[in-house]
C-alpha cells in the first residue's frame, strides 16, 4: 500500500515538471513589428482570374484649348486732352466770308505768317436794305492779338489835336485802319488801349462799352454793368461809343430807342466771330445816287449775316473811313474829317 502511494506521488511530480517545461518553451508576446510593404508582384491570387480584374478605363478627353495669354503691354501714362485752340489764332480758313456773287465788286488780300486780311467792296441796290448801300467788309484773321492795335492822333492822355485816319495810319505803318470811338471828343470816357489803362471813368450818357481781351475774345456791356461787376484784368482794348449791335445770342438788335444816330448814316463797326477772327465794316452814306447809308438795325443785320457773335458801332458820319493798302479805300462823306484815334492792323514782322 505504501509503495502505491509513493508511486502516485512520483507520477504527480513528473507531470508537474513536464508542465513547467512546456510553459518555459512558449515565447513571450513581443511588440507588433513595423509592417514593411513588400514589392507588388503580378502574381494573382489562385482563386481570381485576370479577366475578373479587367475594368473599363474611361477614354481620356483632351483639355480645352485656352486662348494664348497676351503679353503684357506697357500702359501709357494718362495725359490731359489737348485744349482746342481757336482756329483764328492758329490759322485761317481758305474760304472765309462768302457773299452773293452779284454784290461782289473788288477784292483785295494781304497774307503773311501773322495776318490774313481780305477787303471787299459791296453794292446793294434795295435788295437787302431799304435804299442804296455801298459798304466795305474786311475779314481779318490774326495769330497774335498785338496785331490788332489802336493809335491816337496825339496821345491817349490828351483830348486835343486830331488827324485824318490816313495820316495816323501812315504814321503807324498800318495795313488796314478804320475810325475809332473818337475818345478825344469827350473830357472823360473809358480809355484802355493796347493793354494800357488811361481812363476808367465811362460817361453814363453813352449806351454801351466794348472790350477786346488779350485772349482774343470780345464782349459788350452797358455802363451800369461795368459799374456793378468786377472788370477783367486782361483788357487789350476798350471803347466807349456804341451801341452794341447784337444781343447775347448773337442776333441783330431791332430797335435802338435811345440812339441819336439811328437813321441813315455812314457807319463804322467792328465785329467778333471767334478769337483771332474779326470783321471791320465801313458804310458810305449821305450821298444821293451812290449810297444813303444804313439804319442801325440794318447795320446790326449786316453784322449778324457776316457771322459775328459780337458787334459794336464805332464813330461814323464824316468820320467813317477805311484805310487800305496805303490810301483811303471808301468814299467818305464830304471827304471825311479828322479824328482823335483809329483801330488798325499791323504785321509784327514789319
Amino acid at each position: 500500500m505504501k509503495r502505491l502511494e509513493k508511486l502516485f506521488v512520483v507520477c504527480i511530480a513528473l507531470m508537474m515538471l513536464f508542465a513547467c517545461g512546456q510553459s518555459q518553451n512558449t515565447p513571450v508576446a513581443e511588440a507588433t513589428p513595423e509592417i514593411v510593404p513588400t514589392q507588388q508582384t503580378d502574381v494573382l491570387p489562385s482563386n481570381v482570374t485576370e479577366d475578373e480584374l479587367t475594368v473599363d478605363t474611361p477614354a481620356v478627353t483632351e483639355a480645352p484649348t485656352l486662348p494664348p495669354t497676351p503679353e503684357p503691354v506697357d500702359t501709357p501714362e494718362p495725359t490731359e486732352a489737348p485744349t482746342p485752340e481757336p482756329s483764328g489764332l492758329i490759322g485761317w480758313s481758305e474760304g472765309g466770308f462768302v457773299a452773293r456773287e452779284d454784290m461782289r465788286q473788288d477784292e483785295f488780300t494781304y497774307k503773311s505768317d501773322n495776318l490774313n486780311v481780305t477787303v471787299t467792296k459791296y453794292e446793294d441796290k434795295k435788295e437787302r436794305f431799304s435804299d442804296l448801300a455801298v459798304y466795305f467788309v474786311a475779314e481779318i484773321y490774326i495769330r497774335d492779338i498785338e496785331c490788332l492795335r489802336t493809335a491816337a492822333s496825339n496821345s491817349f492822355t490828351s483830348h486835343k489835336g486830331n488827324l485824318s485816319v490816313k495820316k495816323i495810319a501812315e504814321r503807324e505803318h498800318a495795313i488796314l485802319a478804320i475810325s475809332g470811338d473818337y475818345f478825344g471828343h469827350n473830357n472823360h470816357s473809358l480809355v484802355i488801349r493796347n493793354g494800357e489803362t488811361f481812363d476808367l471813368r465811362p460817361r453814363s450818357d453813352f449806351e454801351d462799352l466794348c472790350f477786346l481781351y488779350k485772349d482774343g475774345t470780345m464782349e459788350t456791356m452797358t455802363v451800369e454793368e461795368f459799374n456793378t461787376k468786377p472788370m477783367r484784368m486782361d483788357v487789350w482794348q476798350a471803347w466807349q461809343f456804341g451801341p452794341a449791335l447784337l444781343d447775347s445770342d448773337g442776333h441783330a438788335i431791332k430797335e435802338f430807342p435811345g440812339s441819336k444816330v439811328n437813321r441813315w448814316n455812314p457807319r463804322c463797326a467792328i465785329g467778333y466771330i471767334e478769337p483771332g477772327h474779326y470783321i471791320f465794316v465801313t458804310v458810305d452814306g449821305r450821298q444821293d445816287h451812290y449810297s444813303r447809308g444804313l439804319w442801325l438795325y440794318e447795320l446790326a443785320e449786316l453784322m449778324e449775316s457776316l457771322g459775328c457773335k459780337v458787334a459794336y458801332n464805332l464813330d461814323g458820319g464824316e468820320t467813317a473811313v477805311m484805310y487800305w493798302n496805303g490810301d483811303v479805300f471808301n468814299r467818305p462823306y464830304d471827304g471825311g474829317r479828322e479824328i482823335s484815334d483809329i483801330v488798325y492792323l499791323i504785321d509784327k514782322e514789319n
